[in-house]
């Protein structure tokens, strides 16, 4: 897993990623170049992602929520360059994260767990969402049924890793999950601004997860469970 390397620096991606855009350079006639055909794959992939949305906002709030409020979601310039431009696994990581929260909206845990560890395989942000999904599974399904469908999620990751796991279970571990502290921060979006010694800073990293659960715990007793 340590060997494999592309434009923008080593391999920072669980599993999944490895076998999706492998299947896209097939689709793309073998070494990648028809580009034309994998921008049509990925077209589909943001018309399904858009439906997902759509329907999850829908069982959401039928009632509050204007028709014309979803048409604000087509309307990103950012997003449209993700799809048609860059091609990035941000696009497959996210249509099956929504897949999975379209499945829990209609309490299709288990299922929807298989969905958001195979998301997590795309791209390892999705784990951000798990906090939010533990609180929900403790709702839903009480402590033994979140285990369960935890334990699912874990086994999903471990078929996936296998190949990686058996060869070199350290690399592939600290390299698909140990954040992006070696990727060329010319290709970063957000923090591009910031100095190359603070973008690969592992204090930096710290300090963004420090961040995001501080925010976590605020919307937990604010929004969640406030009083609880």
């Amino acid at each position: 897993y340590s060997a494999l390397r592309g434009e923008t620096g080593p391999l920072v991606y669980p599993a999944a990623f490895v076998y999706l855009y492998g299947a896209l350079r097939v689709l793309g006639g073998g070494d990648g170049s028809d580009i034309r055909t994998v921008q049509w794959t990925f077209a589909a992939v943001y018309v399904a992602t858009q439906a997902l949305v759509m329907a999850s906002y829908a069982r959401a709030a039928p009632s509050s929520m204007p028709p014309w409020a979803l048409l604000l979601l087509c309307l990103s310039k950012r997003l449209h360059s993700l799809y048609v431009l860059r091609l990035f696994n941000d696009c497959w990581a996210m249509l099956l994260f929504y897949a999975a929260l379209y499945l829990f909206t209609r309490n299709r845990w288990t299922v929807g767990c298989a969905f958001y560890s195979l998301a997590v395989g795309v791209k390892m942000n999705i784990f951000l969402f798990a906090p939010g999904l533990l609180y929900l599974l403790l709702e839903a399904a009480g402590l033994y049924g979140a285990v369960l469908r935890i334990a699912l999620c874990a086994v999903v990751q471990l078929l996936l890793g296998a190949p990686f796991l058996y060869t070199n279970a350290l690399a592939y571990l600290r390299g698909a999950f140990g954040g992006f502290g070696d990727l060329n921060q010319k290709w970063s979006v957000n923090w591009k601004f910031l100095p190359p010694t603070v973008f690969h800073s592992r204090y930096f990293v710290a300090a963004l997860i420090l961040a995001h659960l501080a925010a976590l715990a605020l919307l937990a007793s604010r929004r969640w469970a406030p009083g609880g």
